[in-house]
């Protein structure tokens, strides 16, 4: 027998094999209906999003959901339009009709309608897999589509800290109009009832504790010492939010949607990091923290399937200070 060694110590070699992202499928270049006049020996593959349960359903942070909204004609929905959310099996290509209770949860409204899959529910009724998931609208009268998604392709897998180590989770609940986009305001189901449009999604990435921004203000007393009396000491952490190489239809709708949310509250699930959660001195993992983004950053590129994004993060509650009132 031969035992090969590694034969690199660097720390970023053990950080890329604690973290390798598997199940990345091979797509050969025969089976693609690609007409091109040159020839290629290398596609660029993308992995599936990964969404967990463990089989219980009771754990926030160990169950995921996934939102799907579509728009609708008018206040009459039934008779309107019609919305079908269906779930798709991407290696048997069987496609199953979400049911209320069943796979999660449905919200009818006034010109929305409103299903959170619940992948508890989605393991017990169609079991682990590769699914996609899809809402379209279609005019009752007329037959044409009014609205339509279809998500990328995700990997349901059971939770475990091992297989969910390199991802985050955000946890996002919007309110309020994007103008490039949906209206998420004032939504009423059909009994009047505010509701509020909410969705997490899960990448891979990491939540980092940044930098320090400290102000301090201080008042120098005239005397022979000059003493300093503390008016007020504030430190403004940073945060950056880390998302690795990640295709267009993975990250376009957190792009221009999800970060919009006021606040964007994250989870990291990296086995290893720096914790510096200031609500909690003692927390272990970054669970559900408040930030809003300020900056982002990546390398500007047409030719990668995928790409990694940076996004500098703000606390959504600026209370660091001290004073000596």
């Amino acid at each position: 027998m031969i035992f090969l060694p590694n034969g690199s110590t660097s720390l970023r070699t053990v950080a890329f094999y604690s973290t390798k992202r598997d199940e990345v499928n091979t797509e050969y270049l025969a089976d693609l209906s690609i007409e091109s006049d040159f020839c290629t020996c290398v596609t660029q593959c993308v992995p599936k999003l990964s969404v967990f349960t463990d089989e219980v359903g009771a754990d926030f942070y160990k169950n995921d959901l996934t939102t799907l909204f579509a728009r609708t004609l008018n206040t009459a929905i039934i008779t309107g339009s019609t919305t079908v959310f269906k779930i798709t099996d991407v290696i048997s290509g069987t496609e199953t009709t979400l049911v209320d209770t069943t796979h999660g949860t449905l919200t009818q409204g006034v010109k929305f309608e409103m299903f959170v899959v619940d992948w508890f529910k989605i393991y017990s009724t169609l079991g682990y897999g590769k699914y996609k998931l899809e809402a379209t609208t279609t005019v009752n009268t007329f037959g044409q589509t009014l609205d339509y998604y279809c998500s990328p392709s995700y990997h349901l897998k059971p939770y475990s800290d091992k297989l969910a180590n390199g991802t985050v989770r955000l946890e996002i609940e919007q309110v309020g109009k994007l103008n490039h986009s949906r209206n998420y305001s004032n939504l009423l189901d059909l009994t009047g009832k505010q509701v509020i449009y909410s969705n997490q999604v899960r990448l891979p990435g990491a939540l980092k504790f940044e930098s320090m921004n400290e102000e301090t203000d201080h008042l120098t007393l005239n005397g022979q010492a000059r003493p300093s009396y503390q008016i007020k000491d504030q430190i403004r952490p940073k945060y950056s939010l880390e998302f690795h190489l990640v295709s267009a239809d993975q990250i376009v709708w957190t792009l221009f949607d999800d970060l919009f949310a006021n606040p964007v509250k994250v989870s990291d699930y990296n086995v290893y990091n720096f914790v510096a959660d200031v609500d909690n001195y003692s927390a272990k993992k970054y669970r559900s923290i408040p930030l809003i983004k300020e900056t982002s950053n990546f390398t500007p590129t047409a030719k990668q399937k995928r790409k990694s994004f940076v996004f500098t993060m703000a606390l959504f509650n600026d209370k660091i200070f001290k004073t000596n009132n």
